[in-house]
C-alpha cells in the first residue's frame, strides 16, 4: 500500500466497471466527510429501467446481497480507517470515483453492457467532467486466449484504445480459472494491462490464470484474503475479506492513478512501464505451470521512478576535482 506523504491520488478519478457500490460508505468520504463517488451509471439492461442507461446518485446502488463492486472499488481507492485495531486503507487513498454497473444481481452481464461502461467513461472525459486515470474492470469470461485477442470483439477493443490515448490505463482481471498459460476475454486485449494474482508468499495464487501475455505486457498484485469495504448490509463493520484476480486488478488501477498524480504529463505507456518497474519477478510454479518472467507490482519502487513534472532545484555545481 502506498504510504507517500504527498501522492494519494488527489485532483484524479478512476472508474470501477462492476456491479453496484455503496457510495455513502466510510471508505470513500473525503477528509470533509462527503462521498467520492461523484458519477454513477447503470448499464445493465436488465436491471436498469431504461434501456439507454440511468445515470445520477444511486443508480449504482448495490443490489441486495451483493458486495464485489464496493470491495474492489474499496482496494484500489478506499480511504485510511480504523476497523477492530487494524488500519485499512486502498493503494490510492484520495481520487474520485466514477461508478459504472453491468453486472445482474447474479453477477452476470452482457458484453454491450461494458462497451456501452466503457463509452460512458470516455463520454465524460471528452465532456471535461472527470480526469480519470485507470478504468478498474474486475470482470471476465469463459473465452480464454493464450495471446491477445484484438479481433474477438474490436468494439471493444476499440473503445480501450480510445481511452488510452486520453492518457487512462485499462486494468482487466486475467481471471481464476487457473489457467497455466491462457487469460480469458477482455484481459487479453493488447491496449489493456492484464492483472494476475499472487500470494502473500509471492507465489501464483491457485485460482489465478497467467499467460505470457501478463508476463511481457501486465502485471501480478496480490490477491489473496484481501481486506475491504463491503456493503453494510452484507457485513455490519462494512469489511470483509475476498480473494481473486478481482481483488489483484484494483491494486494496480490504485497504482496508475497514483502515478498519475506524481506525473500528470506522462503516456499511457510511460505509466505502464513505471508500474512494471518492480524488483519481485516470480515464476508459476504451480503444477504444469510454465510462464516465468512475472513482475509483481511495487508501488513505492513504482513511484520512485517517475519524474515530478515542475519544480525548482537551486545550488552551485562545482567540477569534482
Amino acid at each position: 500500500f502506498n504510504k507517500h506523504p504527498r501522492i494519494g491520488g488527489s485532483s484524479r478519478s478512476m472508474d470501477i466497471i462492476d456491479d453496484r457500490i455503496q457510495w455513502d460508505h466510510a471508505f470513500f468520504r473525503n477528509d470533509a466527510g462527503a462521498s467520492r463517488v461523484t458519477f454513477e451509471a447503470c448499464f445493465n439492461r436488465t436491471t436498469c429501467v431504461a434501456e439507454a442507461g440511468q445515470r445520477g446518485r444511486g443508480t449504482a446502488a448495490h443490489d441486495p446481497g451483493r458486495w464485489h463492486g464496493t470491495h474492489v472499488a474499496g482496494i484500489a481507492a478506499g480511504t485510511q480507517v480504523r476497523v477492530s485495531n487494524r488500519t485499512l486503507r486502498g493503494v490510492a487513498r484520495n481520487p474520485d470515483i466514477v461508478a459504472v454497473k453491468v453486472f445482474n444481481a447474479d453477477g452476470s452481464g452482457s458484453l454491450v453492457d461494458v462497451d456501452r461502461g466503457l463509452a460512458y467513461v470516455r463520454d465524460l472525459i471528452d465532456a471535461g467532467l472527470t480526469t480519470v486515470s485507470a478504468v478498474n474492470m474486475s470482470l471476465g469470461s469463459d473465452v480464454f486466449f493464450t495471446g491477445t485477442c484484438d479481433t474477438f470483439r474490436p468494439q471493444t477493443t476499440a473503445l480501450i484504445e480510445q481511452l488510452r490515448t486520453r492518457g487512462v490505463v485499462t486494468v482487466i482481471a486475467a481471471g481464476n480459472s487457473s489457467k497455466r498459460t491462457e487469460t480469458s476475454w477482455p484481459a487479453c486485449i493488447s491496449g489493456a494491462l492484464p492483472v494476475g494474482a499472487t500470494t502473500t508468499a509471492d507465489g501464483v495464487a491457485s485460482f489465478s490464470n497467467v499467460s505470457q501475455l501478463v508476463a511481457d505486457a501486465g502485471l501480478m498484485a496480490p490477491g489473496e484474503s484481501i481486506c475491504s469495504s463491503v456493503p453494510t448490509t452484507v457485513a455490519s463493520s462494512g469489511f470483509a475479506c475476498a480473494g481473486g484476480t478481482s481483488m489483484a486488478a484494483p491494486h494496480v488501477a490504485g497504482a496508475i492513478v497514483l502515478l498519475r498524480q506524481a506525473t500528470t504529463s506522462a503516456s499511457t505507456a510511460s505509466l505502464i512501464a513505471a508500474a512494471r518497474l518492480t524488483p519481485t519477478v516470480i515464476a508459476d510454479m504451480r503444477a504444469t505451470g510454465t510462464v516465468v518472467g512475472l513482475e509483481r507490482l511495487d508501488v513505492s519502487r513504482a513511484l520512485a521512478s517517475t519524474q515530478s513534472d515542475t519544480g525548482t532545484l537551486t545550488g552551485v555545481l562545482r567540477d569534482a576535482t
